[in-house]
């Protein structure tokens, strides 16, 4: 027997869609002001650097696009060809976004190992101009940074909190270009090629980190404690209640539930709906906006030989069962009988 899903429609398309869009929509516009202020700054300085991290926030611009796409095709309501609904798509997003940093980190260290290589003999501009453009960079970075992150911890959005760290990144980042560019104006040329290097090095553990967490959701793999989260609740409703399966999920923000519960044989019908529904509530009451789904089975009565005699009888035409043992071997219960 199962029970009815709870429903999440509403609030996915309206509570949640829009502010996660408008968060998407600010990061597109401060990404574009970002790529063009780093941008004129490299071409103006020479600074490897600054070129490194025009190109980290250009991948950002890109991400931020597939980020608002998804979010506006994540919230979509289920329908006939996606009965799951569409949660899945801020995780593809995520993956394109991963993979634009993995390529880019791949140009930017290529060309700072040039560099190294000449000596560090790039005219490099360090006039004042440019640390008070990094400044409004540093700024512009750390406030999307924290802002991406509230939003994505209040709605559990895996393409906003892809977004956040990448802002990180780039405030980080940034603060190498600027320790880079200190290194030069003392005498030390190097020095932006490595902030560079570090900037390509923040990139790729990012990547790592979106593709990890990604791809492990879109293999299935439960979040760490939900499944227990579960247990607890299906146990709070029925104490009683024999789990004998339990299998989480979680796509976007939507937690899936499937469970199998015995309960006692004599209960009927209406009874048993009644368990399906205590269960459901519980876990929503833990686990808001979980898609739950209950399958409750009978409760074996007897000890194992009484059920293998009654399975046997049942069995086609068998008239008589005896000498029914069991044994135990390496964890397994062995059954014989004639």
């Amino acid at each position: 027997m199962a029970g009815g899903p709870v429903s999440l429609e509403g609030a996915q398309t309206g509570d949640r869609g829009s502010p996660l869009r408008r968060s998407a929509a600010v990061s597109i516009a401060a990404a574009c002001f970002l790529v063009a202020l780093k941008l004129v700054g490299g071409i103006f300085s020479g600074s490897l650097g600054l070129y490194a991290e025009a190109a980290h926030s250009g991948t950002d611009l890109v991400a931020a696009i597939l980020t608002f796409y998804a979010l506006g095709v994540s919230v979509r309501p289920p329908d006939r060809e996606h009965p799951y609904g569409h949660g899945k798509a801020e995780h593809l997003a995520a993956l394109g976004e991963a993979s634009f940093l993995v390529v880019v980190s791949g140009v930017i260290s290529f060309e700072a190992i040039n560099r190294l290589a000449d000596g560090g003999s790039h005219q490099i501009d360090t006039a004042w101009w440019v640390f008070a453009l990094l400044a409004v960079v540093l700024a512009v970075d750390l406030s999307r940074a924290v802002i991406s992150h509230r939003t994505a911890e209040h709605f559990e959005s895996a393409a906003i909190a892809s977004n956040a760290l990448h802002f990180a990144s780039d405030f980080a980042g940034t603060l190498a270009v600027v320790a880079g560019l200190v290194c030069v104006s003392l005498g030390f040329p190097a020095g932006d090629s490595i902030a560079a290097l570090l900037v390509a090095v923040l990139v790729i553990v990012a990547a790592v980190r979106l593709i990890r967490r990604n791809v492990n959701v879109l293999m299935d793999s439960a979040p760490a404690g939900l499944e227990e989260t579960a247990r607890r609740a299906v146990q709070a409703a029925e104490p009683g209640a024999e789990i004998r399966r339990l299998r989480a999920r979680q796509v976007g923000d939507r937690p899936f539930i499937d469970l199998v519960l015995a309960v006692e044989g004599d209960a009927g019908l209406q009874q048993a709906h009644v368990v399906a529904d205590r269960v459901e509530a519980s876990i929503d009451r833990e686990l808001p906006g979980a898609d739950v789904t209950v399958h409750l089975e009978p409760r074996a009565v007897g000890d194992l030989r009484e059920r293998a005699t009654v399975a046997a009888m049942a069995a086609g035409p068998v008239r008589e069962v005896h000498n029914v043992r069991t044994v135990s071997v390496d964890g397994r219960t062995e059954l014989s009988l004639h």
